[in-house]
């Protein structure tokens, strides 16, 4: 998993440059030059097209004599206001209807069902944007309207609000139809889990809602817990991993003893069958488990022979339609008494604000997105495949600007939760180094509570510093963009206070002073109250 080195390091390409060799210009004569040669997104053509074909298109609406009459009357028009201004234009509101509509959409085959496909999928306020920045000229060429729905896609995505499983559906529909089909399937390569592709997130999503087969989450998810907990399940799940593993072992000898001594005695014999039924028995209740589109994560680990399924609160599993664990779910139902330091009711509020704040990707925190899900409203965080969690990493090597932008992470924003099963470790790509993550935030940015929770602490040593190159992470300008971010999700005043205080604190002390001094003297003043201090 590649770590971002910077401050403004996207997790995918921008917009921009994710088009490869398709340019936002403003060169006329590029654009000309486009038209006639670049032809790779009409959906009609999938080899060299005829050089007369979009002359056949035009002939409809405008005679070729007249157009090239017009054309030179505009473009001498053009000449002339450009040589007063230094901004080139590919196209003016006050240039002919007909022509403006011949430069605008040029590309009618491309251009029309996309902008038809946007009406469908989005609300009416990005509906009107699209025709309104279409008319002023914003939207000039067909790469300004892939650059616009991408980027619409992505604002849903941070949006406080939460995105329903209708519009789930329909900017799906969008991104993996012609003429968009193709540059979103590229978004679905080199998934980064902390700054994905929208195209990716919105593909997943609704995977998870193929593989639910429109029945409620509430329905899979008591259907789910129900079997796992039922009599036959439970007797499996209380038979030890060493002692199936021994019985594969068993398995394999007797077998070995049949081949080499032609057959078994009875009592092998009997032996051998017994024990291949109980393993038969313990795959299909692991496929049968495994085919649950929802699950509970306290379920979910028993299944796996965790022993570790204290503290999990009311998160489950989605799965896709082949089975592949997708995301972590949290619906804002709870049956969680009230507490001080964490209304029940702000939990999955807490939990994407942690997301929110991850501005171009700053911070090891996966995707959360904020969904309605057949029924359930809540928060979404991307499944991290083949993690592992602190104490199975055996002194193998970490990330230390992972490390580095985790804790600064954890002490801006107050988390009083990170123990260490709420940080993963994952390898990255090519190579024995392992990156951190940092999941479940429903304990961060409290209005006041308990003392600040970093039990990965031991794997800084005593004297290293914070990395120089995460200054930009504290800047002046970084806190109030987090500040922004935690007032659209009503956050507690005291949090965004907090929060300026603590990046004011390691800006100014990073040069001179080692990460575990900085980290001890916040999270004193935290339980001291840091007003006293600062």
């Amino acid at each position: 998993m590649e770590q971002q080195q910077g401050l403004h390091s996207g997790g995918y390409i921008p917009y921009g440059q994710q088009l490869s060799s398709v340019e936002k210009t403003t060169d006329k004569s590029q654009v000309e030059k486009e038209k006639s040669e670049d032809t790779r997104y009409s959906p009609s053509q999938s080899a060299s097209p005829d050089s007369n074909s979009l002359e056949k298109q035009k002939s409809a609406f405008l005679d070729q004599e007249k157009r090239k009459r017009e054309i030179d009357q505009f473009d001498q028009k053009e000449k002339e206001e450009e040589s007063s201004s230094p901004v080139k234009k590919v196209i003016k509101i006050e240039a002919p209807p007909d022509l403006q509509e011949a430069a605008r959409l040029d590309d009618h085959h491309f251009t029309a069902p996309l902008i038809a496909n946007i009406h469908q999928a989005f609300d009416e306020t990005i509906s009107q944007n699209t025709e309104k920045e279409i008319k002023e000229g914003i939207i000039k060429t067909r790469e300004d309207l892939i650059h616009f729905v991408f980027k619409s896609a992505s604002e849903l995505l941070n949006s406080p609000n939460p995105i329903s499983t209708a519009a789930i559906e329909n900017i799906h529909q969008l991104l993996f139809t012609p003429p968009l089909e193709d540059l979103s399937g590229k978004g679905l390569e080199n998934v980064n889990l902390i700054q994905p592709h929208p195209a990716y997130v919105f593909q997943s999503l609704r995977n998870c809602l193929i593989a639910m087969d429109g029945k409620a989450c509430a329905s899979i998810a008591d259907e789910s817990a129900k079997y796992i907990t039922s009599e036959s399940v439970q007797k499996i799940f209380t038979i030890d991993s060493k002692s199936i593993d021994a019985i594969k072992r068993e398995v394999t000898r007797l077998q070995e003893k049949s081949k080499l001594e032609g057959g078994l005695n009875a009592k092998d014999q009997s032996d051998l069958e017994d024990f291949q039924n109980f393993l038969n028995e313990i795959h299909e209740i692991h496929a049968k488990i495994d085919a649950f589109p929802v699950i509970g994560t306290r379920q979910y680990l028993q299944a796996l022979g965790s022993l570790e399924a204290k503290n999990i609160n009311h998160a489950y599993i989605l799965r896709d339609s082949n089975s592949k664990e997708q995301w972590i779910f949290k619906p804002e139902i709870s049956s969680f008494e009230d507490e001080a330091t964490c209304n029940p009711s702000r939990l999955v509020e807490r939990e994407h604000a942690a997301s929110l704040v991850n501005i171009d990707g700053r911070f090891p925190i996966p995707k959360t997105v904020y969904v309605e899900m057949n029924g359930w409203t809540g928060s979404a965080q991307m499944f991290i495949d083949g993690a592992i969690n602190m104490d199975r990493l055996d002194n193998a090597p970490v990330s230390r600007d992972g490390l580095h932008r985790l804790v600064i992470f954890d002490l801006l924003f107050s988390n009083e939760d990170r123990h260490s099963a709420n940080i993963l470790f994952k390898k990255e790509s090519g190579s024995n180094v392992y990156a951190p993550y940092g999941i479940d935030h429903d304990s961060c940015m409290p209005k006041y509570g308990n003392a600040l929770k970093l039990d990965y602490i031991a794997l800084i040593s005593q004297d290293e510093q914070f990395n120089q190159n995460l200054k930009p992470l504290v800047s002046e300008e970084a806190l109030q963009e987090y500040a922004m971010e935690m007032k659209k999700k009503e956050m507690p005043e005291s949090a965004i206070s907090w929060m300026m205080v603590a990046g004011r604190k390691i800006r100014e002390d990073m040069d001179t002073r080692s990460a575990r001094t900085i980290i001890r003297d916040l999270m004193e003043s935290w339980e001291r109250g840091h007003d006293e201090d600062y």
